[in-house]
């Protein structure tokens, strides 16, 4: 009885570690450039991407969301004004939402100015 017991454990404890080992390979992370329009309005940050049209939330991992919504306010204006960006880093999805989380980004024009 007990060697069963023992290697219910053990046959669970291998089950664990390899579980684990799944999702850390699953778990590794692609970053790619992608351009397109950053729209800010409503407490919501989107990303629409000029290849495939689809839109997705934004997280900026490095920054704070509420110097993010100052800054796009700032440089665009107001809210709804596309700028058009590229944006780094990876698509991936959560609660039936696709999220956009940047690493790094840059304005490349705002809709409005010739600049």
């Amino acid at each position: 009885m007990r060697l069963l017991f023992l290697l219910i454990i053990l046959l669970s404890l291998q089950f664990c570690n390899t579980y684990d080992k799944v999702q850390i390979d699953t778990k590794k992370i692609q970053v790619f450039n992608y351009t397109g329009w950053w729209i800010y309005g409503e407490n919501l940050h989107l990303f629409k991407d000029k290849e495939s049209l689809e839109e997705w939330e934004l997280f900026f991992i490095n920054e704070d969301m509420e110097y993010m919504t100052a800054l796009f306010l700032e440089v665009a204006e107001m809210e709804y004004f596309p700028l058009e960006c590229i944006m780094k880093g990876s698509v991936f999805e959560k609660n039936n939402k696709k999220i956009l989380e940047v690493s790094e980004f840059e304005i490349l024009h705002i809709q409005g100015c010739d600049q």
